[in-house]
């Protein structure tokens, strides 16, 4: 990447030429004070030094290796094609030089304009750089933050897919030794249930020999009132055999 060309294109302007060209603009030079000076000092100081270290960034970016390369621009940390270098710098300064072409447009449609208007367009551009500094600051810090918290919303993940892994192979070994036990209880239950059948099948005939033995009991209740009829008749026939023989 030829740098030479970027740092002619948006070099400072030289102090003794007639008109100060910056970024493509023109400022008609004026008679300022020392206080202006020194705003004006300190804004393209501020501008030189930031152009600088984007300079050195995209080199450095370039250098890397010799394959299809990405350059990461200064600002928000896109990436940029290599291809297009003026285009890289041009989305990197937009914000600046925006704000800057609006100052100039009013300084060249005032040519009356004083002293204390201009420092004040070039405090306000000192401050629209300063803001600008900020805001690539803000963004930077949020891109690192968001990068460390997808980093550990990414570890987060990893453990919970781990211990879901463990928890589902614990599950199914739970499972298993509770299919084991149902069905050592559906064996217990079924030969408890055998079991059940077979002292009701007992229960019955122990019922029926209760109503048998009660029945045997009913007639040998009955069985001695014969015996003793049986025996009274057997008498009085042995009497009324024994009075026949008698007489003769």
């Amino acid at each position: 990447m030829d740098t030479t060309i970027q740092e002619s294109r948006y070099s400072l302007p030289e102090s003794n030429s007639e008109h100060n060209i910056y970024y493509g603009i023109v400022f008609p030079k004026r008679k300022r004070s020392k206080a202006t000076e020194t705003g004006g000092d300190r804004a393209r100081m501020r501008l030189d030094a930031i152009n600088q270290d984007t300079s050195k960034r995209v080199c450095n970016s370039a250098s890397i290796s010799t394959g299809p390369r990405v350059i990461v621009s200064a600002k928000n940390d896109i990436p940029v094609q290599p291809s297009l270098p003026s285009s890289s710098l041009n989305n990197e300064f937009e914000s600046i030089t925006g704000h800057f072409t609006d100052l100039t447009k009013k300084q060249n449609g005032l040519s009356d304009i004083s002293e204390d208007d201009e420092t004040t367009s070039l405090n306000t551009l000192l401050g629209t750089i300063t803001e600008c500094e900020r805001s690539l600051a803000s963004v930077k810090k949020n891109a690192v933050a968001y990068r460390d918290s997808t980093a550990e919303l990414r570890a987060k993940l990893r453990v919970a897919e781990t211990e879901s892994k463990e928890s589902t192979a614990a599950f199914s070994g739970e499972i298993m030794n509770l299919k084991k036990d149902i069905r050592a209880r559906d064996d217990e239950i079924a030969r408890l249930r055998g079991e059940t059948d077979k002292l009701s099948r007992q229960k019955d005939k122990n019922a029926k020999l209760v109503l048998r033995n009660s029945k045997l009991e009913s007639k040998m209740e009955v069985q001695p009132a014969k015996l003793k009829e049986l025996e009274d008749w057997r008498i009085r026939m042995r009497r009324m055999l024994s009075e026949g023989d008698a007489p003769s």
